[in-house]
């Protein structure tokens, strides 16, 4: 008996480990990514308005170290149970699927528009790097996929399945930073002659997921209901700017 207490006590430790160190590798990488943003917008100043570039410099140094503080926050293991309240837990849970949501309006809130089948009837598959490969076709389908697995994560999570799904989200978290938009702008140009394509569109998503799973694993639970909303609006506010031309 009491070697299959030690067993299942190892085993969880096991998985809050490999919790930690996934949310700790996402958000350390996204803090980097943070930071290359910010060089590169101060060298794209001049395609800015005036306003624009300290104002993102702000906003990616607030989000890195809020990464970063986070990090921080997880350099113990996670003992503390999933919240209890049930108000923290829902709003987190209906946040992190609205994140991209909130990210896709950068791109005219697509794939989330009524016309959306019919944009998707008028491209073909392919792959970035590819050089006759419509701009929005692989971010469109990674906008829905990455929507879908937030909101059967959160299913899942009511359902009862937290360790499993905290798992997954913090999977979900690591995978948006995946380059994946490749349209010509500004903010992505840099990237898109190093790797092909940009991770910057759901960086500030990613960020928030990871903040999300914390925040369900007890790690500043109120904080990180906050900085998810936040990083919502501060997103759909940038989605506007470029749809009406104010910013790029």
């Amino acid at each position: 008996m009491e070697n299959q207490t030690e067993l299942s006590t190892s085993a969880q430790s096991a998985e809050k480990a490999y919790l930690r160190g996934t949310l700790v590798i996402s958000l350390l990488l996204s803090a980097v990514i943070c930071w290359i943003a910010i060089w590169h917008s101060l060298s794209a100043s001049m395609f800015f308005p005036s306003w624009f570039t300290p104002l993102y410099v702000l906003a990616s140094l607030l989000l890195s170290a809020t990464a970063l503080s986070y990090a921080y926050g997880l350099r113990k293991s996670l003992v503390q149970s999933p919240v209890g309240h049930k108000t923290p837990v829902r709003s987190i849970l209906i946040g992190m699927p609205l994140l991209i949501v909130a990210s896709s309006s950068l791109h005219q809130f697509y794939p989330f528009r009524f016309d959306a089948i019919q944009r998707v009837e008028g491209i073909p598959f392919c792959v970035l790097g590819d050089s006759s490969c419509p701009r929005i076709t692989f971010n469109f389908f990674f906008t829905g996929i990455a929507f879908s697995l937030l909101a059967l994560f959160g299913s899942m999570y009511i359902a009862g399945i937290k360790q499993l799904t905290m798992f997954g989200y913090a999977i979900v978290s690591l995978l948006l930073l995946i380059p994946n938009d490749n349209c010509q702008n500004p903010f992505n140009d840099p990237w898109n002659e190093l790797l092909g394509a940009s991770p910057l569109m759901f960086l500030p998503a990613s960020v928030g997921v990871a903040i999300g799973v914390c925040g369900l694993a007890g790690v500043y639970p109120k904080f990180s209901v906050a900085i998810i909303y936040a990083i919502s609006l501060a997103l759909f506010v940038l989605g506007m700017g470029h749809l009406f031309k104010v910013v790029w």
